[in-house]
């Protein structure tokens, strides 16, 4: 059976973003999915834009007050462990205000394939100084990294910027 694939996205104020956001999961070439969208106390139309999706089986909606970016993303996650239907799952976030192309998900599996033993996949990381100045490109991370979180944690020698976005988490 191929992994189960729960993409986690937290709303909040990105009416103008969340359609095209949505449907880019939506298209996606990998099946197995399940798309949790967690309206974070959103003032504008997002939550109704949301509700419009309820009719994919695919598609969950948590509505909650204003919890934060962290808030929202752990209500997904929750939700994403308590519909856990199979033996192999994994969890992406995507911002609300971004959208995939339509092989992502697929690419995420496939590394996790490839490399059966990580947990954690990261992308495009990019070294920072102490004092905050960008790294150069031979500096750079750009190679994904597959390895467990651990492994990733302790290999760290000094300041990486990375998003929650940026792979996929086992």
């Amino acid at each position: 059976m191929s992994p189960c694939v729960y993409v986690v996205i937290p709303i909040y104020n990105v009416e103008q973003y969340l359609r095209e956001c949505i449907e880019s999961v939506l298209a996606q070439s990998y099946a197995n999915l399940k798309l949790i969208l967690v309206n974070d106390g959103s003032t504008d139309h997002s939550g109704q834009i949301a509700r419009d999706y309820l009719a994919d089986d695919r598609v969950v909606l948590i509505t909650q007050e204003n919890k934060g970016l962290s808030g929202a993303r752990n209500a997904g996650i929750q939700k994403a462990i308590e519909d856990s239907q199979c033996s192999s799952d994994a969890l992406i976030f995507l911002d609300s205000d971004d959208a995939m192309n339509k092989t992502y998900i697929q690419s995420v599996i496939d590394a996790f394939s490839r490399h059966p033993r990580a947990q954690v996949l990261v992308g495009g990381v990019q070294v920072i100084s102490e004092s905050g100045v960008l790294g150069t490109k031979s500096e750079s991370r750009d190679e994904n990294l597959s390895m467990s979180g651990l492994d990733y944690l302790a290999e760290i020698k000094g300041n990486y910027f990375s998003f929650s976005w940026g792979g996929g988490i086992k």
